[in-house]
């Protein structure tokens, strides 16, 4: 025996015994062997030994030939310590079916003292002077007796030591969080594939004691037997930045006791009464939340922010109360569909705002609720009124907008409703939101005007006309809000008096630019680039300007026309927007031809602009979402003059309204409909993750992305939805074969 190797024994016989292990000599031998062939960061060495199956052992069964067994092995598991090893090598454990029957988990230090003499879980003990044996400063031992329903062998435990070695890697290079999202996808995808999520959260213990150890704060947990439980807790230890130091497990199948001994961050032990029962609840809500992850399309996105939503609850006034609200089985569930589906909604709306935002999680009952456009116009006037001044009803008109807007994606992610309802309640939120925008800009600038002559001739009368997706009511995730503003001008005002009625509708539109909030850009931000002269022309347009600019000799541009096609009075004087559509209808359809060369020029131009070469855009691209949209509105325009019943501006109600008249072909209607619908579908899964309008690009590419995506969409399978796709784009493409 080498003096590295008595080192190194020695080092680990003094671990062993403050431990209270019972390892024999033999096995000491062979740990210590195993610990010095680990030279590097990224090493890994596992020892496998098969031990005998006690038949009588309930849930044993050797009787038939060929029969599979239920196999008992102990397992020696060496590697440099790193925080959040033990989760990782638990996590792999638990996607390979290994069940943790008992475990001694020890971290040696190299080249520092080490105890002299026993001091157990329980007991301190003195110190002695060791060598440091090899490069790596501290090494983990893991000691488990597992058990297995499934064929382990050589090649297995081979095959296991590789895997392993891959993630301590990831670990080692770039942080537990990647590591972790490889063991969160497989370990949710292992519960899928078994019985499930529990039906209930089994509660467990968790106890703290200060007084075993003089180095570190001694953690008890104990619960029933559940898949993966030392994977989930020690996870959430380490979302809590705890460090695990030892842990020792003990399973009679059917309650787990495990006992940690752990520090925080800087090496100390964790004192603090406040900080300890926050890792206890913390910890067990996370923990809990771990065996809802089968419900997350993205498993380690939905753990990463719920940890951080739960860090996050610990900084609140009322932390207690709402960690005891977000535990309730309802509520952790909605999390779960939540979270494992958007960032954005966590990032942008529920971080930035948590006080006025985490109510709507609380109130899971209330998702069930569908508010109309009356209800929603009351309930904000009601804030609105409570408000002491303007700069005040701003912020409490924005709150409302953003809080609303949580609640109806929140009703939609947990399949409340469909994508049809969805696109009405937001666009019901938009119409509420705008029209108390405007109505509180115009006042406050009519203060400022009061002495304008012009002002007692009633020239004030003003509207908003939405179009794009508001305008068919058809809003999504990250959709914008696209309007046009058209005041009607005073006959009777002198030249004077127009132009500081034109300057007084600039400077309302100016505010009202200022005044809702766009939390991300494209969601909810308004857009003015279709008013006539885009950013080259006035914020506000006279109805005589919108009329000149909107006419067959005025300067609208092809696509215009087919833009007017959506465009929906919704705020401000409603015999002033009947105008406007009237203004539209002259314009758009009229029996002057439609330039289908102009349109398949346009596509082609968003094809090789807005896509990436190579990449699959579910809106521009070929076959894409505005081919769809085009050729609905193509032939509104085409069919519009003589049948005023295609003249809406729902894409939906306007394929009806074409089939409805016969200007579709024998079947066309339902795979127009189908394509759309799975497009827009589409398009919100991929937009739902980070809130961004630019994120249309099928990830076809990259396998667990579009796993991913097949969960958000509710496919069984990613070739199903490959097939889906597939389809419902080349039909759309193939809609302008007759024309090309």
């Amino acid at each position: 025996m080498s003096s590295q190797n008595r080192d190194t024994i020695d080092l680990l016989r003094a671990e062993v015994e403050q431990a209270e292990a019972r390892f024999s000599e033999g096995e000491l031998q062979q740990f210590a062997t195993l610990m010095e062939q680990i030279q590097k960061v990224n090493d890994v060495r596992i020892d496998a030994l098969q031990r005998p199956v006690d038949s009588s052992a309930e849930g044993s069964d050797s009787s038939a030939e060929g029969s599979t067994k239920t196999s008992r092995w102990r397992v020696a598991v060496s590697a440099a310590d790193k925080v959040g090893v033990l989760s990782i090598i638990a996590g792999l454990f638990a996607t390979r079916d290994i069940h943790i029957l008992s475990a001694e988990i020890l971290t040696v230090k190299f080249g520092t003292p080490a105890p002299s003499k026993p001091g157990a879980f329980r007991r301190t003990g003195g110190k002695v002077a060791g060598k440091r044996p090899a490069s790596i400063g501290r090494k983990i031992l893991d000691v488990f007796d597992v058990s297995s329903d499934r064929k382990l062998d050589e090649p297995f435990w081979s095959d296991l030591q590789t895997d392993l070695r891959s993630l301590i890697t990831t670990l080692a290079r770039s942080g537990v969080e990647p590591a972790r999202e490889e063991i969160m996808d497989a370990f949710a995808e292992t519960l899928r594939s078994g019985d499930g999520p529990l039906d209930i959260l089994l509660p467990i213990d968790v106890d703290f004691d200060n007084d075993v150890s003089e180095q570190y704060t001694a953690v008890y947990m104990d619960g029933l037997d559940t898949p993966g439980y030392l994977f989930s807790f020690s996870n959430a230890l380490v979302m809590l930045d705890v460090n695990i130091n030892r842990v020792r497990v003990r399973n009679d199948g059917i309650v787990v006791n495990v006992e940690f001994l752990v520090s925080s961050t800087d090496g100390k032990k964790i004192t603090d009464h406040v900080r300890l029962n926050e890792i206890r609840l913390a910890a067990t809500l996370i923990k809990q939340f771990t065996y809802l992850l089968p419900r997350a399309s993205d498993p380690a996105q939905a753990l990463k922010q719920f940890g951080a939503l739960t860090r996050q609850l610990l900084t609140q006034p009322g932390w207690i109360d709402d960690i005891q609200t977000l535990g309730a089985k309802n509520v952790l569930e909605m999390v779960a569909d939540l979270m494992g589906a958007s960032q954005f909604l966590w990032e942008d709306f529920l971080r930035m705002q948590h006080a006025n935002l985490f109510p709507v999680i609380r109130d899971v009952p209330g998702l069930d609720e569908e508010k109309s456009k009356d209800q929603l116009q009351a309930d904000l006037q009601v804030e609105l009124d409570a408000q002491p001044s303007s700069a005040d009803q701003v912020r409490q008109l924005n709150d409302f907008k953003d809080r609303e807007m949580f609640r109806i994606d929140l009703r939609h992610i947990t399949q409340r409703v469909g994508f049809v309802k969805f696109s009405e309640e937001l666009s019901d939120l938009a119409e509420v939101s705008v029209q108390a925008a405007m109505d509180c800009c115009h006042q406050k600038v009519s203060a400022q005007y009061a002495e304008s002559a012009w002002r007692s001739r009633a020239g004030d009368q003003w509207c908003l006309v939405s179009l794009g997706k508001f305008g068919g009511r058809e809003l999504g995730f990250a959709s914008d809000i696209e309007l046009i503003f058209v005041y009607s001008k005073n006959d009777r005002s002198d030249e004077t008096d127009g132009a500081a009625q034109a300057r007084f509708f600039e400077d309302v539109v100016s505010r009202f630019l200022q005044t809702l909030t766009a939390r991300r850009k494209g969601i909810f931000e308004i857009d003015l680039r279709l008013r006539p002269y885009g950013s080259g022309g006035t914020l506000a347009s006279s109805l005589d300007q919108f009329r000149q600019y909107f006419n067959a000799g005025g300067d609208a541009q092809p696509f215009e026309r087919m833009a007017l096609v959506k465009l929906r009075p919704v705020a401000g004087a409603v015999g002033l927007g009947q105008s406007v559509c009237e203004a539209r209808d002259e314009f758009v359809y009229t029996e002057r031809p439609l330039d289908y060369g102009n349109i398949l020029y346009l596509r082609e131009r968003q094809i090789k602009e807005l896509v990436a070469t190579g990449a699959v855009s579910a809106k521009h691209g070929r076959g894409g979402l505005v081919d769809v949209e085009y050729f609905v509105q193509a032939r509104q325009i085409e069919v519009g003059r003589q049948c005023h019943q295609v003249r809406v501006t729902n894409t939906l109600q306007a394929i009806a309204a074409l089939d409805k008249a016969g200007e579709l072909a024998a079947g066309q209607a339902d795979r127009l409909s189908d394509a759309y619908g799975f497009l827009r579908r589409l398009i919100d899964a991929l937009r739902a993750v980070r809130g961004h309008a630019k994120d249309l690009t099928v990830p076809i590419n990259d396998v667990r992305q579009f796993d991913y995506l097949t969960r958000r969409l509710r496919y069984d399978s990613s070739s199903a939805l490959r097939q889906d796709m597939d389809s419902h784009m080349s039909f759309a493409d193939s809609l302008w074969d007759k024309y090309r």
